[in-house]
């Protein structure tokens, strides 16, 4: 279904197979990330049709671009802004 592979903070890469795409798995990859690390950080080809726009939408916005020297593309480096809020594990609900 799919994976995501993290590098501190940064989101190394989260792949989800195609036919599986925009049913929320993505999301749902990224949110158990969120509930352990907090806000994340990801570099993204700017020619990335399907991982731009989920990034965007997720609350990611650019910071600054650069450049993936192994292949000369130009990436966007994304920082998360809005992370879902999560309750502290300390609170319980009554």
């Amino acid at each position: 279904m799919g994976f995501i592979s993290m590098i501190g903070t940064e989101i190394g890469g989260l792949f989800v197979t195609p036919h599986m795409h925009g049913r929320g798995f993505g999301r749902q990859l990224v949110d158990h990330v969120v509930a352990q690390k907090g806000p994340l950080t990801v570099e993204v080809f700017k020619d990335n049709k399907i991982g731009l726009p989920f990034y965007k939408k997720y609350g990611f916005s650019t910071f600054a671009e650069g450049l993936f020297e192994a292949s000369g593309d130009e990436t966007y480096k994304m920082a998360m802004h809005n992370a879902p809020k999560q309750e502290s594990a300390n609170h319980k609900q009554a």
